[in-house]
């Protein structure tokens, strides 16, 4: 069969190649027919990868004498190519012409010509200057972390008040590998603290998310062997799960508004020489910080370094995801990637459009808690649900003005899911602004139960909503209902998911069905998991948020933000630099998600110690003179067993 299309291939080279690429294709196919010659011509024929998708032997054939690997590229999404192991004197040109075998005129007239070897050499040959500038910083810090360990283990605690010993301590390997490793101490009751629970839903957050772009990834970046039939295999219904990844995030913001408001309510009380507006700066400068150290490090890391890190035969796409840093790289800085530019936004770094909507809620979170605690804590209660019903208006005004499809792999709006719906603070802020209402509740609840035992509650109503909890029909059936709201969902959106239809345009909805599935599809996942969440944050469904308190949740949740930023290039990385087809099926997918996962842990945990860690430390140092003022608000770590580091 591959003498045969070899054959067809040199048919079609006699009429459109130069004489030179034609000798040579010729000798091929005559070494290739006679089994008892072994020569570099029948090497070339054994390394191509004749059938769509079968990238042959990419390392082989670039060792040879007079072979240049070519890849003929149809398609980008999902990957469609077709590799030789062709003669070193054929050009572009002699492969543009080319009809390739299984392929029709109507999807193969016009493809990409790329000689991927040569394409590495001209584009990813040399570091560039912005790639050495970033290897200086990874070894400063790896440096100065192995300085402040040295300094940390040889130096007397008496000497370590000096300034420039405070310093070195700030990048000790030792202390933020202890930091990082740290047990979260038991409360005076010998219980866990109900809140311990938010890092296991963080942690299965992002093992959802890990699954979801790992089969997303795993079907549009790496060449499939059945990429045919590979969509078939979403049609069972692991694959609701699957789908289901796109809710994980919301995971994320009802905690972060939860615990973002549960700490401004203290600190907006808490006695002080500091105004109102100096205590929101200091609010914001340390969660800019607390974002932006490990934040930028990897954007840097990636955009710079990400191509030199793999080869292979699709390693030409691999700088893609980051193309657009170079011209909106400055985006990330003030955290407006999501709008910019034509109010779209830009892909620099894949999750960052997470942390542009994160600071831009904060923004929203102290108004919102000003007017609670210094004027009326009624107006919480106002403007919280109604930022919930602006969430849900305005996905209803995207929905309408744009067509877009709820299918976030919708090709025909250019991908307007991601761009003008998706990525929107305006259409994702419903979970915020539910969790700051748990953290009303929460908060009340906590004042009635203080140890001082005067119960004084400043806000009685959320008291009121907190002590429904208390009975059991009201707790169960906020978590079922919580259950089956996410579970609607899931499952509804996955109708539309199970019938892609002509060319993955989604159309098996029509467009009043997708606008009303648009309209409350966050509002319907976001209300499921704060029901979920909320009764065990009041300290309710003991052994279960007990069993999510466990230890190995604690490390998982301070390694999570920075497992967020890596996974989606990792992904890319190791898809983009495959050496041979993959096959996609509900097994390869379980198989690279826990890969993926755990890799990803890994990973971090060296970037945290070396560079988040330090950060947080020089920021204590510096603005908090060396009093800490309050815990990390995405990390529940008890930090006075921490504050000398």
């Amino acid at each position: 069969m591959l003498k045969l299309i070899l054959s067809v291939v040199s048919i079609h080279l006699v009429i459109s190649t130069s004489s030179e690429c034609l000798s040579e294709w010729s000798q091929i196919m005559s070494d290739s027919s006679n089994s008892s010659i072994s020569s570099e011509y029948t090497s070339m024929f054994k390394y191509s990868g004749f059938t769509l998708n079968d990238l042959g032997n990419y390392e082989a054939c670039n060792e040879l004498t007079n072979s240049k690997y070519v890849v003929l590229s149809f398609s980008k999404s999902p990957i469609i190519v077709q590799t030789f192991c062709g003669p070193k004197v054929c050009t572009e040109d002699d492969y543009k012409n080319l009809t390739i075998p299984g392929i029709t005129l109507e999807s193969s007239k016009t493809y990409e010509v790329i000689f991927s070897k040569e394409y590495e050499k001209e584009h990813y040959g040399e570091l560039t200057i912005g790639a050495w500038a970033m290897i200086i910083v990874i070894v400063f810090f790896v440096l100065a972390s192995l300085i402040g360990g040295l300094t940390d283990y040889v130096v007397s605690d008496e000497q370590k008040d000096s300034e420039l010993i405070q310093l070195a301590l700030c990048f000790s390997v030792v202390a933020n590998t202890k930091k990082l490793f740290a047990c979260i101490p038991k409360t005076k009751t010998g219980e866990r603290d109900p809140f311990d629970l938010i890092n296991s839903a963080r942690c299965w957050s992002i093992g959802w998310i890990v699954l979801g772009h790992t089969c997303q990834f795993m079907y549009f970046f790496p060449a499939l062997k059945n990429y045919p039939t590979a969509f078939d295999n979403t049609h069972n219904l692991f694959y609701v799960v699957v789908y289901g990844a796109f809710y994980a995030v919301d995971t994320f913001f009802v905690v972060v508004g939860f615990l973002m408001t549960y700490h401004m309510i203290h600190d907006f009380q808490k006695p002080s020489r500091d105004s109102t507006l100096k205590k929101i700066g200091k609010i914001i400068l340390h969660r800019y910080l607390l974002f932006s150290s490990v934040y930028f490090f990897l954007l840097c890391f990636f955009w710079t370094l990400q191509k030199y890190l793999r080869t292979g035969p699709m390693w030409f796409d691999a700088d893609r995801s980051t193309s657009m840093c170079d011209d909106y790289w400055w985006t990330n800085l003030i955290y407006v990637n999501n709008f910019v530019p034509n109010f779209r936004g830009n892909s620099c770094i894949l999750p960052g459009w997470y942390n542009a909507n994160d600071l831009q809620f904060l923004l929203v979170c102290c108004v919102i808690n000003v007017f609670y605690v210094k004027v009326k804590n009624s107006i919480g209660w106002i403007l919280s649900p109604v930022f919930v019903v602006l969430s849900i208006l305005c996905s209803m005004a995207v929905a309408l003005y744009t067509e877009i499809s709820p299918s976030f792999f919708d090709e025909g709006h250019g991908g307007d899911h991601f761009w003008v719906y998706y990525n929107k603070p305006y259409c994702r802020i419903a979970p915020y602004a539910l969790g700051i209402l748990t953290a009303y509740m929460v908060n009340a609840w906590k004042e009635s139960k203080a140890e001082d035992g005067h119960g004084h509650v400043y806000d009685k109503f959320a008291l009121k909503c907190a002590k429904m909890f208390e009975y059991p029909w009201f707790r169960y059936g906020c978590f079922i209902l919580g259950l089956i709201s996410l579970n609607a969902a899931m499952f509804i959106v996955f109708d539309t998911y199970d019938n892609p239809g002509a060319d993955n345009f989604y159309l098996h909805w029509s467009k009043t069905e997708n606008v009303v599935f648009l309209t409350f599809e966050r509002f319907l996942a976001s209300l499921g998991i704060w029901l979920i969440l909320t009764p065990m944050l009041l300290g309710y469904f003991r052994p279960f948020s007990t069993l999510m308190s466990l230890y190995p949740f604690v490390i998982f949740a301070r390694l999570n933000f920075t497992v967020f930023l890596i996974h989606s290039n990792l992904m890319e990385i190791v898809y983009r630099g495959q050496k041979e087809a993959l096959e996609f099926n509900v097994y390869t997918n379980i198989r690279d998600t826990i890969c993926f996962f755990f890799a990803c842990q890994i990973l971090a945990i060296p970037v945290v110690i070396m560079v988040e860690y330090p950060i947080l430390n020089l920021e204590k140092h510096f603005i908090e003179g060396h009093q800490i003022r309050q815990e990390p608000l995405l990390d529940k770590i008890e930090m006075k067993d921490v504050k000398k580091a």
